[in-house]
């Protein structure tokens, strides 16, 4: 959790916006407290049936990658984040995102 909480502290305040914070992002000690009250049978239930529906099988891997690409010319073209969800076995991409950064 404490990776968690540094890579939201790292990121830009356009970033944590696009992921839907609206001021700082959440501590150490407010993960900890949120994955301790998590109902992680519910969670884990949701997250399944999604998966099902997309496609998937029990216990395939799913790959979670991100980058970072730089602007040029300044502010003229500025860098974009991109995160992308792709499932190996059903060889097809669950989710992505993408979202403007700050210049180079």
């Amino acid at each position: 959790m404490y990776a968690i909480a540094q890579w939201g502290r790292d990121h830009s305040p356009e970033t944590m916006r696009a992921l839907g914070f609206k001021g700082s992002t959440p501590c150490i000690a407010t993960l900890h407290l949120l994955f301790k009250w998590l109902d992680r049978d519910k969670l884990e239930a949701v997250l399944g049936q999604y998966f099902q529906q997309q496609g998937l099988v029990p216990r395939e891997a799913i790959a979670i990658d991100g980058k970072s690409l730089k602007g040029i010319h300044g502010e003229q073209l500025p860098g974009v984040h991109l995160v992308a969800a792709y499932a190996h076995k059903a060889s097809r991409v669950l989710a992505e995102k993408g979202g403007q950064g700050e210049g180079s």
